[in-house]
């Protein structure tokens, strides 16, 4: 099964994406977390804590850093 990437061309149309931009892509989020793991001096990623909370009848979870509180992901 092939997997499929897509970008936002100058025009605002979605196009695919060659495996060269898509190497890119995954190398420029390499560099990112690399370069905001060393002004942290950790990886957010790496210290994930569970957060869930009620709010106007509604519950809100996800994950964020146990070290700094950045959010995560949120679901």
């Amino acid at each position: 099964m092939k997997s499929t990437s897509y970008r936002m061309n100058e025009n605002g149309d979605w196009v695919e994406m060659t495996a060269e931009e898509v190497q890119a892509s995954f190398d420029k989020g390499d560099r990112e977390r690399e370069e905001k793991a060393k002004k942290k001096g950790h990886y957010c990623d790496e210290n994930p804590q569970h957060y869930e909370f009620w709010e106007d009848g509604r519950s809100y979870h996800g994950w964020e850093c146990s070290i700094c509180d950045e959010l995560i992901h949120t679901g």
